[in-house]
């Protein structure tokens, strides 16, 4: 190939040196003229398509040729000075040939140069190479290189010489980057034996103010120096069996690039290239060495980076360090694919390497890194360790080139550190994670992986929020056995997916406000996927082990909760999930635990369970809740029972510590409903009750018959709506008896109840009743008015006395009363007798003779008067009155009760009148208060209170 090269150059040469040989005969026979003609056909006789030339003048010693120009091979020539002398003429041979501003065009067609050489002959032998010529100069000559439709200038100068018969002498400089190259060699024509030597010398390639290239008017210039110096040297033996040797080396100092946004530069930078090689181009040595100091890009920066390439045992290493914005070091060594082969196509590239990290994270960096305010107690620093295999394979079925990145991480590990986010109110103490890994990614997709033995430990985290925290200690977090802690896909023109299966290594606790957590386990499992559509889809599960709750504020617990919630997003399909607790400890009381199932489908919330939480009454519960990130929460929640009877006396005592002492039997049912619209909450529970008796012996109190229901809408603050009414068929308390009463009422707050209505009918006839009352229930103290109706006092105080006084008597009338500290005070107010008759007799003859002791004294000597004493004795032992008023006036220690009847009695002769009979009763709040068994100020018993509190 390389003499059929040579063989057309010599051709071309041969027919200008014809211009010579026949310059002399032309002269005389035609002149230039004739000569162009002569030349023109010479050219097109050696290949030459379209060749045109102009003869300016012939001499005797020279001929002077310009304008030369040829489509193919694409050439172009301004000046030709041939010169000749006499003697060589006769040789064949012309002395010297100068050219001066050659232009030779090469194109690049499928990536291989296109010289445009005209074809060499088909002769079976090629002729012997002669050169016409003695010497050869070229100056102010170009190549013009045609590449991807862009036209690159090398301009250059050259010398041809001969010597001896076969052997060319050459030298050439051409110009590369603006920098000079020197061009040296020698070739043998007949046995093709060849050396060739090149040299360039680059200083200050890249001086002061001077641009290297314009890219959006940015420059790339130089304060101090650079330096590139290349040797390249080619020799060839008559077998053709060629080798050369190059020696490249380049020292950048001080190099930077500034533009609009971009600010780059380097401190110091050398590349080197030594190679051995032969005309196939495969070494025989190869190393590289690159090595960069000091770059910067903007505000990263990068303190060295190293890498070095060996041919001879086909060695690899690589070293690199980043100090800004992280500090990073990263260094790789082993062993590759022979490059030989790779460059001959004959083998797949494998390169497999050992490798190691270091990152550190300060403060600072942090800050600049996180999105919010992080504080760390030290710096954040991980190592990390491994194997990295890499390579690509020329499989025909993949259209090109197959490759792919193994990397393997035996040991990741972050040393311990604290972080504080003050603006969430968050702490993370001891948080370590310790991980092997692997990392895999070919022209499918990317897989990475965060092994089996995976650790992440916290040692304690809390959360302030609302001046309230929360406290979760000793977070130890391992991969599921059998499964990667972390795995990250990505598929080519496929889904992105993200999984986890992680798992509570060892027990850990949590403090919230009022509540306290044990977990023995807990396991996550989580599948994130995005499709090419956009479509997200996820699957996460939650599998907490709560070995303990503990709800401090209410003195409850529940053991062993086991849940098992999914979180599903997108078109998946999942059986809903279940949870489950153990037994619920409440006041001293064990009840049963509760079961159900949950599934949080696309932020909607479905759920539903029981709860046999008393015996013979379980609890039914569901939900159906959305969670909508732009509009908040809407749904609703369910729980409601069936009719259960009121468990025993000492569940209740336990449940209810404030009912201690009671006896409650009967049934009830309950209701709840929470409806939840945004931002507004609105809760309905309703509870309704039934044949309800309570016996309350501490307070001589009783009540059966009981029915009614009470509901509420709201608790914050707790309210009910109006008109709640309880019926109650029997209720006594103390001596005072009531039957087939009710009260309608609404609850206000927690801490107070209004009673709109409440009446009450006595087994004597009559009724009681109140009106728009309210009770403070902190206190426990009310202030009401109550009305009586028709109401036969004189029968109650009957019974009351146990028929001390008896007789029947109806009455109407007011009387404040207040509620306090257990005790009844009485107010202003009055009764008065219903029109008509009734009788009054006083039957203990005790009561009777204090009563009358005064009256006996007072009229002891005169007979008449003595006479009205013993009528009126036998008057209020069976008196018939017309008039009753009873006047309550608040005393400053109790309140006095003023009596007055009016009648006569019913045996005599005649009946003893009485106009106006006035019995007044002192500290009757005290006698009231005895006869609801409320608490006394005193011991003495009512008759001994009767007795000294009647007055006259």
């Amino acid at each position: 190939m390389i003499r059929s090269m040579l063989t057309r150059f010599v051709k071309i040469l041969a027919a200008l040196v014809f211009v010579a040989l026949a310059g002399l005969a032309a002269f005389y026979l035609a002149g230039p003229a004739v000569l162009e003609r002569t030349i023109i056909y010479q050219m097109q006789s050696a290949g030459l398509i379209e060749p045109d030339i102009r003869v300016r003048a012939i001499t005797h010693k020279s001929v002077h040729l310009s304008q030369l120009s040829v489509q193919q091979p694409r050439l172009h020539i301004d000046s030709i000075i041939v010169g000749f002398s006499f003697s060589g003429l006769l040789q064949g041979k012309v002395d010297h040939v100068f050219i001066s501003g050659l232009k030779y065009f090469i194109a690049f067609k499928d990536s291989k140069p296109d010289l445009g050489l005209p074809p060499s002959g088909n002769k079976s032998q090629a002729a012997p190479v002669v050169f016409p010529f003695e010497t050869i100069d070229l100056s102010s000559s170009s190549l013009v290189i045609n590449y991807q439709g862009k036209e690159f200038f090398v301009p250059f100068s050259s010398r041809i010489s001969i010597a001896g018969e076969h052997e060319l002498i050459f030298s050439a400089w051409p110009f590369f980057l603006g920098q000079p190259v020197s061009v040296q060699g020698m070739i043998n024509i007949e046995t093709l034996e060849a050396r060739v030597q090149a040299q360039a010398f680059w200083s200050e390639f890249l001086g002061p103010a001077k641009d290297f290239q314009d890219w959006e008017k940015a420059g790339v210039k130089n304060t101090n120096s650079f330096d590139a110096r290349l040797s390249l040297e080619w020799t060839m033996d008559s077998q053709g069996r060629g080798q050369g040797e190059i020696d490249l080396k380049a020292l950048a100092d001080g190099l930077s690039l500034k533009g609009p946004g971009l600010s780059a530069g380097i401190e110091k930078g050398m590349f080197s290239v030594s190679a051995l090689f032969d005309q196939e181009l495969y070494f025989d040595r190869l190393e590289t060495n690159l090595s960069l100091s000091g770059l910067s890009l903007n505000e990263n920066q990068l303190d060295n980076l190293d890498l070095v390439i060996k041919e001879s045992g086909s060695i690899l290493e690589f070293s690199t360090r980043l100090t800004h914005p992280l500090k990073v070091s990263f260094e790789a060594a082993g062993q590759q694919s022979c490059i030989n082969e790779l460059l001959a196509d004959a083998a797949d590239y494998v390169g497999n390497f050992e490798w190691n990290a270091l990152v550190e994270i300060d403060s600072d960096q942090l800050d600049l890194l996180s999105p919010v305010e992080l504080k760390i107690d030290r710096s954040i620093t991980a190592l990390a360790d491994g194997k990295l295999e890499a390579g690509f394979s020329r499989e025909p079925s993949m259209h090109g080139q197959r490759w792919f990145l193994r990397m393997t991480g035996a040991k990741a590990k972050a040393d311990p550190l604290s972080v504080d986010i003050p603006g969430h109110g968050l702490k993370i103490s001891h948080l370590s994670l310790e991980t092997p890994f692997s990392f895999s990614a070919d022209p499918d997709g990317t897989v990475l992986k965060l092994l089996e033995k995976s650790r992440l430990n916290i040692n304690e985290l809390s959360l302030e929020q609302n001046a309230e925290q929360f406290f979760v200690k000793d977070l130890a977090f391992k991969a599921q056995p059998g499964f990667p802690f972390v795995l990250l896909e990505v598929q080519k023109d496929g889904p992105v997916s993200l999984s986890w299966k992680a798992e509570l290594g060892e027990v850990s606790e949590a403090d919230l406000p009022g509540v306290h957590i044990q977990v023995n386990g807990m396991k996550l499992d989580g599948n994130l996927r995005l499709d090419n559509d956009g479509n997200e889809r996820a699957e996460i599960r939650v599998r907490p082990e709560i070995a303990l709750l503990r709800l401090q504020e209410f003195g409850a617990e529940v053991a062993e909760i086991e849940l098992d919630i999914p979180f599903v997003l997108g078109d998946v399909q999942v059986k809903p999930g279940s949870f489950s607790t153990g037994n619920i400890s409440y006041s001293g009381i064990v009840l049963p635990g509760m079961t159900g199932m949950a599934l949080i489908d696309n932020y909607r919330l479905e759920s539903r369970g029981k709860w046999s939480f008393l015996p013979g009454a379980e609890l039914e519960f569901s939900g159906d809740i959305m969670v909508d990130p732009k509009k908040g929460i809407a749904g609703r929640i369910n729980a409601h029972t069936e009719w259960f009877d009121f468990p025993q006396k000492e569940i209740i005592d336990r449940l209810a510590p404030g009912l201690r002492g009671m006896d409650i039997r009967g049934s009830a049912r309950t209701e709840f409903d929470l409806d939840l619209r945004e931002a507004l909450f609105k809760p309905m529970l309703r509870i309704d009750i039934r044949d309800v008796n309570i016996v309350y012996p501490d307070m001589d109190m009783e009540s059966s018959g009981i029915m009614g229901s009470v509901e509420i809408d709201s608790f914050t603050p707790l309210t009910t709506p109006g008109n709640q009414r309880i019926d109650v068929g029997r209720f006594r308390i103390g001596q005072v008896e009531l039957v087939d009463g009710f009260f309608s009422f609404r609850l206000e707050s927690a801490e107070s109840l209004f009673l709109e209505k409440t009446r009450w009918n006595l087994p004597e006839g009559g009724f009681i009743a109140a009106h728009a009352s309210r009770f403070d229930l902190q206190d426990f103290s009310a202030d009401f008015e109550i009305f009586f109706e028709d109401i036969d006092l004189v029968s109650l105080v009957s019974r009351i006395s146990e028929e001390k006084i008896v007789g029947s008597g109806l009455v109407y009338g007011r009387v404040p009363i207040l509620y306090k500290h257990d005790r009844v005070t009485i107010g202003q107010g009055y009764l008065y007798s219903v029109p008509g008759a009734g009788r009054l007799g006083i039957r203990d003859e005790e009561w009777l003779d204090v009563l009358l002791l005064y009256v006996r004294e007072a009229m002891r000597d005169h007979p008449y008067l003595s006479l009205v004493s013993e009528r009126l004795e036998q008057a209020l032992r069976d008196f018939e009155y017309n008039f009753l008023a009873v006047q309550l006036e608040p005393g400053l220690e109790d309140t006095a009760a003023r009596i007055e009847l009016r009648g006569r009695g019913v045996e005599g002769d005649p009946p003893q009148e009485v106009g106006s009979l006035v019995i007044n009763v002192n500290d009757l709040g005290e006698i009231v208060n005895r006869v609801l068994r409320f608490q006394l100020t005193r011991d003495e018993s009512i008759e001994r209170a009767l007795e000294d509190l009647f007055g006259f």
